[in-house]
């Protein structure tokens, strides 16, 4: 994913955007998500992104993005990440944005252990990467060795 953005500037008492003539906080975006093949018959990864399409979603919501990446061609590698991404998903919709977002990605990540935990016992695991993009920050929770 690519996010480009333009911020209100200070300097020497002075406010300017980036782009003369901006008086207002200006997003771009464009979301792919690319697959490889390798070597593997199965791709065990997982990918979803929340309000990417939507505008006033992200300045009033924010935008989720997460990878999952099932572990080592475990049997229930992409089980595993399927039900992070879904966990995810399903947290970031329930997450209030006004309170301690670090704290919900942390709790949502950990539920999303449990979940797959629970679900498939030690016959899957996942890594993941989780953004959220909300009110000019970006907060992230990465475990394993996928990278952000």
């Amino acid at each position: 994913m690519i996010f480009s953005f333009r911020r209100k500037k200070e300097t020497a008492g002075k406010t300017f955007f980036d782009a003369p003539g901006t008086e207002e906080f200006n997003l771009s975006y464009q979301v792919a998500f690319l697959q490889g093949s390798g070597r593997r018959k199965e791709q065990q990864d997982s990918f979803v992104s929340v309000n990417h399409d939507d505008v006033v979603a992200i300045k009033h919501r924010g935008l989720l993005a997460v990878v999952a990446d099932g572990m080592g061609g475990m049997a229930g590698g992409k089980d595993a990440s399927e039900t992070v991404v879904r966990t995810l998903a399903q947290a970031f919709e329930k997450m209030e944005m006004e309170t301690d977002i670090p704290r919900q990605l942390c709790d949502a990540v950990v539920s999303a252990g449990e979940d797959v935990y629970e679900k498939l016992v030690e016959n899957g695991g996942s890594t993941v990467v989780a953004c959220i993009c909300y009110d000019e920050a970006l907060y992230f929770a990465s475990v394993g060795d996928s990278c952000l």
